[in-house]
């Protein structure tokens, strides 16, 4: 099964059906189609070849994408891929199990998808070279796991009106979530995620325009790295849409010695709040930071609890950068060092 189609109100009900889809499944403009059930199996491993030896796809493909449209339903559908390793191939690195190109009011919900060489769900805008952005994906995710994924979990680079609900992601190689807005037609703008379990951090690469807001609520990190838990770099070139807030949520510190557990840089507005913090492994003879906020960011740490390791592990005090501002309140954490003076070549950060 591949393809092309521009469907326009229909159901399919494939429960108990199975697919080979290689090449993918493309739909363009879709109007109120719903698939139900189906077990989707992408064999695909190497970019996709034409009659005369040509690659027709640099990258692979995603086993659907859907490109634009309006009312798009997945439910209780199953993806498998056939990446059977854990790292990234940049030579399939397109093969997600679903791509939205400025898709409106889709719902993902009950899916399951594992082995995916790319992303488990990318969020795109669909852009015109006159207009620019035309629309972007907005609807529901709910009830999504991923296992094993070659590039990122959730990969959103635009998106408004996104609510995602009850994710678990394990084994995604370039990170388990990225907000990953890099130009000025693409951010991410009143997205909500609600009960998200990963393996790993989330990373915002901010250097596209007016992101936020942006609520992470009861994210539970099940274990650390060498990365920071929450990441946002942002070059400051266009001014954020609103605040990036984290709620309640469990954030498991890494062992890096040149970062922290809540890395800010640059202007982003982010507040994170009753949340959980469990300090490096005690092997660490210098252990992370609880968080450091450089380059004119703005932060909000309020009524969070730092949790001792009860085999020794430490960690560093929060660091504020000169030119960057911290509201501290409430929890346990200690106070902040706070640097008055920018650093000299001998003491720069």
């Amino acid at each position: 099964m591949e393809g092309q189609a521009h469907p326009t109100g229909f159901t399919w009900n494939a429960t108990g059906e199975s697919w080979e889809v290689d090449h993918g499944v493309h739909l363009r403009h879709p109007q109120n189609v719903t698939i139900i059930g189906g077990s989707f199996h992408d064999g695909e491993t190497a970019p996709y070849r034409g009659p005369n030896g040509h690659i027709l796809n640099q990258s692979g493909n995603a086993v659907f994408t859907v490109g634009a449209g309006n009312g798009v339903t997945f439910e209780g559908t199953t993806i498998t891929g056939a990446h059977k390793r854990t790292w990234f191939d940049w030579k399939m690195a397109g093969g997600a199990a679903f791509y939205f190109e400025g898709t409106e009011n889709l719902s993902v919900e009950n899916v399951n998808v594992s082995n995916v060489f790319g992303d488990g769900l990318t969020f795109v805008p669909q852009l015109n070279s006159a207009a620019g952005v035309v629309s972007q994906p907005s609807g529901t995710v709910d009830n999504f796991t991923l296992d094993n994924a070659g590039r990122i979990g959730l990969d959103i680079a635009s998106a408004n009106h996104l609510v995602i609900k009850n994710v678990y992601l394990q084994r995604c190689a370039y990170g388990p979530v990225i907000f990953e807005s890099e130009s000025p037609n693409m951010h991410a703008r009143n997205v909500t995620i609600d009960g998200l379990s990963t393996g790993g951090p989330i990373y915002f690469d901010s250097g596209g325009s007016a992101e936020g807001p942006i609520l992470i609520e009861n994210w539970t990190m099940r274990n650390s790295g060498s990365n920071a838990a929450i990441t946002m770099f942002d070059t400051g070139a266009y001014p954020f849409g609103g605040q990036v807030t984290f709620l309640h949520d469990v954030l498991h510190c890494g062992w890096s010695l040149d970062r922290a557990c809540v890395s800010l840089i640059g202007p982003s507005p982010v507040t994170v709040e009753d949340s959980t913090f469990y300090p490096a492994y005690p092997l660490h003879i210098k252990p992370e930071g609880l968080y450091s906020v450089t380059n004119h960011s703005q932060a909000s740490f309020i009524n969070n609890m730092v949790v001792p390791n009860p085999n020794g592990g430490g960690y560093r005090r929060g660091l504020v950068s000169w030119n960057s501002t911290v509201d501290q309140s409430g929890g346990n954490f200690p106070p902040p060092l706070v640097e008055t003076s920018p650093p000299t070549k001998r003491n720069a950060r």
